[in-house]
């Protein structure tokens, strides 16, 4: 295992367990009373602005310049709307489901990332359709109770989680080519924060928007900011070009599990035995996609650290 992959195993280890929190912090704001929009802008307002002033401290500090990285602005754009379309459907679609279950649906990202690259050229392995199989047995199980039909709340929530899904795929894909190959991550990192706030910003002033209104509302939306949103947000810009997306995807596997766990604790919100069965093989089926290029790049740095037999 080389010293970048390491690296980017840690990055986004860190990531997910920040992105943990959301769904506790999430249905806290809601409870306070404020709207997933509202949720959306003040977020982002102060992670962005906390973003740059780490910024322009740390290259003041470093005596480097205050130049922006050359990063595409099509690339930019595209993440930060990314961005802002998974938080509001994040914000949305936990106002209708339990956040255990939103998770566990919300989880199939990795493998719809794998998809996408196949359908982009990809060669899609034999690994991938029975891991394709399997998610599609972990969503059966994780799904809400849907014996009345496929309506309301149940309807809404399942569809606003799967969109919210295929956005950080795409996002993923897109972030994996776009910042391999930029060196001032906390640049880029403050630089796709403001282009998702102006997006969220759109809808806010479209739908219109209020200030958090309790104390308890400014401290949870300033702890979603900071713990769900600069660390992780960092910690993915740096991590996802060191382990390519879909490798990505399967370091984050834990992040269902932590999250169903945390809400648990905060927020009283029990999986049942059937969303936890869901889970596992969600879990499973992405370890499944992944297994082979694992196994292969282990036996290739193995050949590589065998010395040559003498003649």
């Amino acid at each position: 295992m080389t010293r970048d992959t390491r690296l980017g195993i840690l990055y986004i280890l860190i990531a997910v367990t920040g992105y943990s929190f959301f769904a506790v912090f999430t249905k806290t704001l809601l409870g306070e009373g404020m709207k997933p929009v509202e949720i959306g802008v003040w977020r982002f307002i102060i992670a962005s602005a906390l973003m740059w002033m780490i910024r322009t401290g740390v290259r003041l500090r470093q005596r480097q310049s205050l130049a922006l990285p050359r990063l595409s602005l099509r690339a930019l754009l595209i993440m930060g709307a990314m961005m802002a379309a998974a938080a509001l459907a994040g914000f949305y679609g936990l106002e209708r489901l339990p956040s255990a279950t939103y998770l566990v649906l919300f989880y199939t990202y990795p493998m719809m990332t794998a998809l996408i690259e196949a359908v982009m050229g990809e060669r899609l392995p034999r690994a991938a359709w029975v891991a394709l199989v399997l998610t599609l047995i972990g969503v059966a199980f994780a799904a809400p109770d849907f014996s009345e039909g496929l309506r309301g709340e149940n309807l809404s929530g399942v569809i606003i989680a799967f969109v919210n899904a295929l956005v950080i795929a795409v996002y993923y894909i897109v972030s994996s080519r776009s910042l391999r190959h930029i060196d001032d991550t906390i640049g880029s990192t403050a630089m796709i924060l403001s282009a998702t706030l102006a997006a969220v910003l759109v809808v806010g002033l479209v739908m219109g928007i209020a200030a958090p209104p309790t104390p308890i509302a400014w401290l949870v939306v300033t702890l979603l900011a900071i713990i769900g949103t600069v660390i992780p947000v960092f910690m993915l810009t740096n991590g996802i070009p060191k382990l390519g997306a879909a490798q990505a995807g399967i370091v984050g596997s834990i992040e269902p599990m932590q999250a169903s766990i945390l809400a648990w604790i905060f927020l009283g919100e029990a999986m049942t035995l059937n969303q936890w069965i869901g889970g596992v093989v969600i879990v499973a089926a992405i370890i499944v996609l992944q297994a082979p290029t694992i196994l292969a790049r282990r036996r290739m740095n193995t050949l590589i650290s065998v010395p040559p037999t003498p003649p």
